[in-house]
């Protein structure tokens, strides 16, 4: 599957209540195009894992618009909005998120059983994606067994289950010591170049937007210049 694009149109996110607002996005308008890798970068508080939770569907759009590919997410709910994430989207984060009671290939199966596919298939489709990731030796480990790199590989093929138009990533090397990061940046960029898929990471890591074809920065909610 080719590469997404993304269009985000006068996002604006408020939380708290409506006498004590508390402003997370302001009017943020944005265009990722196919293929694209960029890097969503600044202070905490700016914005940027919200910004990635509404265009990954895990968030409503309440106030603008996001255009994936020209579907619409605030026209999406229910099950069409949980079929969006599994099927178009792949997700990593800093945290992994892998089932602790599953194996690290189990992981990466259970990506696929949302969308019908048959256990043979998933099973197969899980084996090699643990291979293209260098971990098919510990398919049989559960995530407490694993190294935090080695976590990281699996909820990287996890990721990539659904052949995904668009990879987000979330501070993706947050919990890795620096040579760790290094080669699972190395890996996540090959991998998105390889499926083509639309890259988008949210990073405090200078290092990591550098790689970035583009860098977008967000400061108090807003885009800001570089």
């Amino acid at each position: 599957m080719p590469g997404a694009t993304v269009t985000a149109t006068n996002l604006t996110v408020d939380y708290g209540t409506a006498a004590d607002p508390l402003r997370v996005l302001d009017d943020v308008t944005l265009t990722v195009t196919a293929g694209e890798r960029i890097a969503i970068t600044g202070p905490s508080g700016a914005g940027k894992t919200t910004l990635l939770a509404l265009i990954g569907g895990l968030e409503p759009v309440r106030a603008g618009r996001v255009l994936v590919d020209e579907v619409d997410l605030a026209g999406l709910s229910g099950d069409d909005l949980a079929r969006y994430r599994h099927l178009t989207v792949g997700f990593v984060f800093q945290h992994f998120g892998l089932l602790g009671t599953l194996t690290a290939l189990e992981n990466v199966e259970l990506a696929m059983s949302f969308g019908g596919i048959d256990r043979r298939t998933r099973r197969l489709r899980a084996t090699e994606l643990l291979a293209s990731v260098g971990i098919a030796a510990r398919a049989d480990h559960r995530p407490a067994a694993l190294s935090g790199g080695e976590a990281q590989r699996v909820a990287l093929a996890r990721a990539l289950a659904n052949r995904p138009a668009l990879l987000l990533a979330d501070e993706p090397t947050g919990n890795l010591d620096h040579d760790t990061a290094a080669r699972m940046l190395d890996l996540i960029d090959e991998v998105a170049a390889d499926h083509g898929a639309t890259l988008v990471t949210v990073t405090h890591d200078p290092a990591v937007a550098a790689r970035a074809d583009r860098v977008v920065r967000l400061r108090d909610g807003r885009v800001v210049a570089a």
